[in-house]
């Protein structure tokens, strides 16, 4: 009753272009239709497309990025802006039914099994109400069939807004230290995917995939909605 009488009040919409849809979704069909998907993956240090998780050109880089699109592409833009910053949960489902269909298209092995999402800091997760990147790893969680875990890896310190500071050296200064691992026998020797919203330095990304390669974790793929 409540959600009903809601949505006649403030009925749900396209973030993109403002069609009306039903409770609980954030993305008409056409707009879905209008994201571009990457066919690659990509180089975690020098972003070079790469069509396989072998050969990688820096091959001692501690994880193999996969984006699923650019942060330009205005329909990502607008979801996760709305998710992230105007707090519509909604968007997370088809963030993760993006993510979802890109891990489909690149074929990712079996052997990747569990989907950890990048902590946020226990000040930053009360300002926000969530951790943005975990709603969208649930979703996608379930596209790709694996499973989920927000135990293993946590946040060891708050850190300044990414978002905030310009240049990857600021970044990976403001970043650095800032993962630990909670329970290493959960990734020791395993394939592990850490999941962030978006990519640009690629600084929070490294600093979470250093932490598990340091408790064992045998390969990294470093999975975001887009990259800027």
């Amino acid at each position: 009753m409540a959600f009903a009488l809601s949505d006649l009040i403030f009925p749900p919409r396209c973030v993109c272009c403002h069609a009306y849809l039903d409770h609980g979704r954030a993305l008409c069909a056409d707009c879905r239709r209008r994201i571009v998907l990457h066919r690659t993956y990509f180089c975690g240090k020098c972003r070079a497309r790469r069509y396989s998780l072998r050969g990688i050109c820096h091959s001692g880089f501690p994880f193999c990025l996969a984006a699923a699109g650019e942060y330009e592409d205005p329909v990502l833009k607008q979801l996760i802006r709305a998710l992230k910053f105007h707090f519509m949960r909604a968007a997370a489902g088809p963030l993760g039914a993006v993510l979802g269909a890109y891990c489909a298209r690149l074929r990712v092995p079996r052997s990747y099994g569990v989907v950890l999402p990048v902590p946020l800091s226990g000040r930053r997760a009360r300002e926000r109400g969530f951790n943005q990147s975990e709603l969208i790893a649930r979703a996608a969680a379930v596209q790709m069939s694996v499973s989920m875990d927000t135990s293993i890896l946590i946040r060891a310190r708050h850190a300044a807004p990414q978002s905030g500071l310009v240049g990857a050296r600021a970044r990976h200064a403001n970043i650095a230290g800032s993962f630990r691992v909670r329970s290493p026998d959960k990734v020791r020797g395993r394939d592990i995917i850490l999941l962030d919203d978006v990519v640009t330095s690629g600084a929070t990304m490294l600093e979470a995939a250093l932490a598990l390669r340091a408790a064992g974790a045998r390969n990294i793929l470093a999975l975001a909605v887009a990259k800027a």
